[in-house]
C-alpha cells in the first residue's frame, strides 16, 4: 500500500535548481533545493510565499552544492510551517541514509509559519540530535500530512491496449 492523492490534485513544479511537488488535496509541499526567490509555472510567476501547505526541507552538514544554512533560508522565503532536517554527512550520504546505516544522525524542528525567525546557528543549538536516520521522521511526517492509504492504480492501461510489462521495479532491474 502506498498513499497517492489523485492526479488532478497533485501539481509538480521544475524550475531551474527547483523541484515543488504541490498536493493540494493534502495540502502538503515538498521543496526541494532554492535559488531564485521567483520562478515561472504554469504561466505565471510563481512565489515561495505563495505556498501554504507545510514544507520538510533537509540540508545536510557537509553538503558542498547546497550548504545547509542556504537551504536552512526556506525559513525567510516562506510563509508556511517549515520542518527542517539537518543530517549527518555529504551532499549523498547524507540524503542516501537509510535506517540502520551505522554513524548517523539528525537534528529536526518544525516552525510554525506564526513563529518568529530563529536563524541558524540557534536552531542548531537548540535541535537536538537524534542517533540514526532521518528517513522514519520524514515517514512520519508524511503519515501525519497524508490521507488514508489507497490500494495502488492498476499497471499499464488495458483499455488502450498497453498491458503491463512487467511488475514493479520493472525487468530492467535484473538484467546484468
Amino acid at each position: 500500500m502506498y498513499i497517492q492523492p489523485p492526479v488532478r490534485q497533485q501539481f509538480v513544479h521544475e524550475f531551474e535548481h527547483l523541484r515543488v511537488v504541490v498536493d493540494q488535496q493534502n495540502r502538503t509541499a515538498e521543496l526541494w533545493r532554492r535559488s531564485h526567490r521567483y520562478a515561472r509555472g504554469l504561466g505565471r510567476d510563481v512565489a515561495l510565499t505563495d505556498i501554504r501547505a507545510p514544507i520538510f526541507a533537509v540540508g545536510t552538514e557537509q553538503d558542498h552544492v547546497a550548504p545547509w544554512r542556504s537551504a536552512y533560508k526556506v525559513h525567510l522565503l516562506t510563509d508556511t510551517t517549515v520542518t527542517f532536517v539537518l543530517t549527518a554527512g555529504g551532499h549523498n550520504a547524507g540524503i542516501v541514509s537509510e535506517p540502520g546505516h551505522p554513524r548517523r544522525w539528525y537534528r529536526v524542528a518544525t516552525q510554525a509559519s506564526d513563529e518568529r525567525y530563529v536563524d541558524p546557528d540557534t536552531w542548531l543549538q537548540r535541535a537536538e540530535r537524534r542517533e540514526g536516520s532521518w528517513w522514519p521522521e520524514w515517514v512520519a511526517w508524511l503519515a501525519s500530512h497524508s490521507g488514508d492509504p489507497i490500494e495502488p492504480p492498476p499497471l499499464g492501461a488495458a483499455a488502450a491496449g498497453y498491458a503491463p510489462l512487467a511488475d514493479a521495479p520493472g525487468s530492467y532491474v535484473l538484467q546484468p
